[in-house]
């Protein structure tokens, strides 16, 4: 039997971002999922999430083929293991999806180490919805330039 696991993504990896062609054809199922967390926009253009009373959306995705996967996805992520000079750390944690049920997940919170900087230079996405924020911050931009 294939090992899935269950991973919430909140930026460039949800459906239709920059990359998830990376994990495209790995997913099995997608759910709009939330998350209990603080939401950032980076100056790199991409989010970090921390942990924090908020709520912050995106997707609960299933994926096949576990062990790739993640090696796919710490890859990007810069996760080298516990106790390393990681950029995002992996933990499991929980989500719940949007018909109300709690899964157990991987999750990939931005290192706390880093955390005073990212409060200096990142952008606080108060909705807690970094591919509605980037749509919104787009139409805005947008509109500007006309």
């Amino acid at each position: 039997m294939e090992m899935t696991v269950k991973v919430f993504v909140y930026g460039t990896l949800q459906c239709g971002q920059r990359y998830h062609h990376l994990i495209a054809d790995k997913v099995r199922s997608v759910q709009p999922a939330a998350i209990r967390g603080t939401l950032y926009h980076l100056p790199f253009e991409y989010p970090a999430l921390f942990a924090g009373a908020g709520e912050v959306r995106g997707e609960l995705l299933e994926l096949a083929d576990g062990e790739t996967s993640l090696a796919i996805l710490d890859e990007l992520e810069n996760y080298h293991g516990a106790g390393q000079d990681n950029e995002y750390e992996r933990l499991t944690l929980t989500a719940t999806t949007s018909d109300g049920r709690s899964e157990a997940c991987f999750v990939y919170l931005y290192s706390d180490s880093r955390r005073s900087w990212v409060e200096e230079y990142g952008i606080l996405v108060e909705n807690g919805d970094w591919a509605d924020w980037m749509r919104e911050r787009s139409a805005e931009f947008n509109e500007a330039g006309r």
